[in-house]
């Protein structure tokens, strides 16, 4: 008897690293242009052993582009194409025509089945938990991590006695504006059940305005992402007694959340000072630039350079004569030797 073919997606073994490393060298540049990426503390991703990396979804449909941009960031950092993890993706994307390049760069279906299987075999896993809500979030919770109610990836690490690495990004969610995630949309509409989507929502962004349903890659503008990678979390338990423990697996992942959420808030108050200090910037170049077409500036200099001149011509005036003294300069006598 056979053993069953393998889905497209469902074999680790395809993943191939020097795919991915020119996919890197091609989008690497396009990845900085468009958002300005940044990369901190990611040699937490760097090593060997056994472990759970677990990220926040941002960006609309450009969240499929948050694990090339991870990698791209981690490689500029210095870490190994081969210590990355596998990418445990959506099943939507294996219904499309890039499945066998994504097998090839390290994706795999998002199941327990091949994420158990990986971890079994000292693998290492990067997943998200959020799905396709939260990159969808409300446009006012853009920094808030909202993994809902998935305690699958918890329950993961517990069974298998490996940490936890928190990846938290900002930055992408900017990009566009969402107005409602349209949940109760997506439960009456068919083809988001046959594609298993729980949204169906209503955004506004640039080129196409606004849209109903996952609009097609938007151009993000006015965006710099952040990326960051906390320090792993070890929990005291793990089995399987574990991880069927609900109040312990939910103590968990207020954990992971509560890290994640500090670090996102973090992040956003760097992007908010660094926007401010940019805007200061541009009105400072605007500025510069009208006095140079005005001639204001040129005129502010001339006069400064006379005021300076006239100065320095004063000082030297009332300075005296060498070889003279003046009556100001002779010291006066008390009034008694006078006498």
């Amino acid at each position: 008897m056979t053993a069953p073919e393998k889905r497209v997606g469902d074999d680790p073994s395809v993943r191939r690293p020097e795919s991915l490393r020119r996919a890197l060298d091609r989008a690497g540049a396009l990845l900085d242009w468009l958002w300005r990426a940044r990369g901190e503390d990611l040699h937490h991703l760097d090593g060997e052993e056994p472990a759970l990396f677990v990220g926040n979804h941002s960006g609309g449909p450009l969240a499929l582009f948050e694990p090339l941009l991870l990698a791209h960031l981690a490689r500029r950092a210095g870490v190994a194409i081969a210590a990355l993890p596998f990418l445990l993706l959506h099943e939507i994307m294996w219904r499309t025509p890039l499945a066998p390049l994504l097998a090839r760069l390290g994706a795999v279906r998002a199941s327990p089945d091949n994420a158990n299987a990986i971890l079994a075999r000292g693998g290492r896993v990067l997943v998200y938990p959020g799905g396709d809500r939260e990159p969808f979030r409300a446009f006012r919770d853009r920094d808030r991590v909202e993994l809902g109610d998935r305690r699958g990836y918890v329950k993961l690490a517990i069974r298998h006695g490996v940490p936890i690495v928190p990846i938290v990004t900002t930055g992408l969610q900017s990009g566009f504006v969402c107005l409602s995630d349209g949940r109760s949309l997506a439960a009456r509409f068919p083809l988001a059940r046959l594609f298993r989507v729980g949204v169906l929502p209503i955004t506004l962004s640039f080129p196409f305005g606004l849209w109903l349903g996952v609009p097609p890659p938007y151009v993000p503008l006015f965006v710099r992402a952040r990326v960051q990678a906390l320090p792993p979390i070890h929990f005291t338990r793990a089995g399987e007694r574990a991880a069927n423990d609900e109040a312990y697996v939910e103590a968990c992942h207020r954990i992971v959340v509560h890290a994640m959420q500090r670090a996102l808030d973090a992040l956003a108050r760097e992007r908010r000072a660094e926007r401010r200090q940019g805007l200061h910037a541009t009105l400072d170049a605007l500025v510069d630039r009208f006095e140079r077409w005005t001639g204001a500036g040129a005129r502010a200099g001339l006069g400064a350079e006379g005021t300076a001149a006239c100065s320095d011509a004063t000082v030297l005036a009332l300075q005296p004569a060498p070889g003279r003294v003046s009556r100001r300069s002779r010291p006066s006598l008390p009034p008694r030797a006078a006498a």
